[in-house]
């Protein structure tokens, strides 16, 4: 099935070619105005699926974020626990059996949890920082569950409009093969009517290919993050994008992605301080795929 701009395109050839011919032929099965409600509907559908896409990427941020938020004031709360209770034996010895590592998400919640529990049962009125504290902290690890939740509801809304415009789409494709097919029937080659219509419905037109989307820059933070950033106006026409990235020495190829978000994205590499990640993006639609340059960055 061609894609859904070659689709509205055909649609609107065709819709313009039955209402230029009109006076020697209609089509019983659709009329000119019939046709331009269609295209009105598909063009709604489109803004419409474009607004929901760009809800579900907002709140797949915000929860990424968050895990990201949590992991660092896991790593702070942890390692400063491990200075403030150093010389006390026992506390010490409960602190050395956690960790910090992150990874991702059920990782990250799993070490929160664990540093939760030991940190209410040693002093919950101590804080880490002046911005970390035992109340936010229980409040960020609750907030994940609740985030996860309204990014897949967000997810799941957005692709069932994908599915509803592609079902449009698919219909209307299938009026504009049967009109040509009945004008063309209708209409011999050679003549003025004939020659017209042949002329003017492209009747396998193609999307261009996707362009790249650069990436502009990757700064690293805590705890195996990476921050990046892109090159406005890329991607253009890419129906699926990915941010994809590789750890050097440990990932033989590019191994792990999320999609891409235009505005820029954080992610949890799964690597530790020193380590070089690696990172591309990958773009498709019906046309093809395309890979941006690499950019490389090393972990804090």
């Amino acid at each position: 099935m061609p894609s859904i701009e070659a689709i509205i395109l055909r649609a609107q050839a065709t819709s313009d070619t039955q209402a230029a011919i009109a006076a020697t032929w209609v089509w019983d099965e659709k009329t000119s105005a019939e046709w331009v409600a269609d295209l009105t509907a598909i063009d709604t559908k489109k803004i419409v699926v474009s607004d929901l896409e760009g809800a579900q990427l907002l709140a797949r941020a915000d929860f990424q974020n968050t895990i990201t938020t949590l992991h660092d004031r896991t790593v702070e709360g942890l390692g400063m626990a491990r200075v403030k209770w150093r010389k006390d034996a026992a506390k010490k010895a409960i602190l050395s059996n956690l960790s910090a590592s992150g990874g991702g998400r059920e990782t990250v919640e799993r070490e929160a949890q664990a540093w939760e529990s030991v940190w209410q049962s040693f002093d919950e009125t101590w804080q880490p920082s002046a911005t970390n504290n035992i109340a936010d902290f229980r409040i960020l690890i609750a907030s994940t569950t609740t985030l996860e939740k309204a990014y897949g509801n967000a997810h799941t809304v957005w692709r069932k409009g994908v599915e509803e415009l592609q079902a449009e789409a698919e219909a209307l494709w299938d009026d504009c093969v049967a009109w040509y097919e009945a004008a063309t029937t209708l209409f011999k080659e050679g003549t003025a009517i004939g020659d017209l219509l042949r002329s003017t419905i492209p009747t396998s037109p193609q999307s261009p290919e996707p362009t790249a989307l650069e990436i502009a820059s990757a700064t690293p933070g805590a705890g195996g993050s990476v921050t990046v950033g892109y090159v406005p106006g890329g991607g253009a026409h890419a129906t699926s994008g990915f941010l994809q990235w590789r750890i050097v020495g440990v990932d033989a190829d590019f191994a792990h992605d999320v999609p891409t978000i235009p505005a820029g994205q954080t992610v949890v590499t799964g690597g530790t301080a020193g380590q070089v990640v690696e990172f591309r993006t990958f773009l498709a639609n019906s046309a093809g795929t395309v890979l941006s340059a690499v950019q490389s960055a090393t972990l804090v």
